[in-house]
């Protein structure tokens, strides 16, 4: 008789840490859903951060109040979905930490990266260029070069500053 009293006692025990186990773990899931909801709206307040950032920061009113929100939209059984919706129909989109990847907003996302490829194409065409020209004009100094050690002076300007200058030294 002792050892089924023991027995359901035992069981007993290890049925209620279970079940304190999985309340732990499904308030943790919870809470963790709320962070990432938060974390997908933006603050009122100015600082440029999400309300999830906001409220571990600086705890201004506006962040703490558009929690308030959530959770009480969370209460109500809404989805995550839902409650960004909710949140969306009450304040507009401004208040999404990132632009809708639909319509208009989509230039939001591509435009940066077309941007970046353009520039880079009108970069390297420019360096081509810019190599060809000094490849060429490395050539003409080349040739200038030997003409001058040769004796050859072919601009008419150099050999009449030469000649003012052998007058002078006369």
């Amino acid at each position: 008789m002792k050892s089924v009293i023991l027995w359901l006692f035992v069981a007993l025990l290890l049925d209620t840490a279970g079940v304190g186990t999985v309340q732990q773990l499904s308030d943790e899931k919870k809470l963790e859903a709320l962070s990432d909801i938060r974390r997908e709206l933006a603050c009122y307040c100015g600082c440029s951060l999400t309300v999830e950032d906001c409220l571990r920061s600086m705890r201004c009113s506006e962040s703490s109040k558009l929690s308030e929100q959530v959770i009480e939209y969370d209460k109500a059984g809404k989805t995550k979905a839902e409650i960004i919706q909710a949140m969306v129909a009450t304040y507009g989109e401004t208040i999404l930490s990132a632009p809708t990847k639909k319509g208009l907003n989509l230039a939001a996302w591509v435009l940066p990266f077309l941007a970046l490829g353009v520039g880079g194409v009108v970069a390297l065409v420019v360096v081509r260029k810019w190599r060809s020209q000094s490849g060429s004009m490395g050539g003409a100094a080349a040739r200038a070069a030997t003409e001058a050690a040769s004796g050859a002076n072919v601009d008419p300007y150099m050999q009449k500053v030469e000649d003012e200058l052998k007058q002078l030294e006369r």
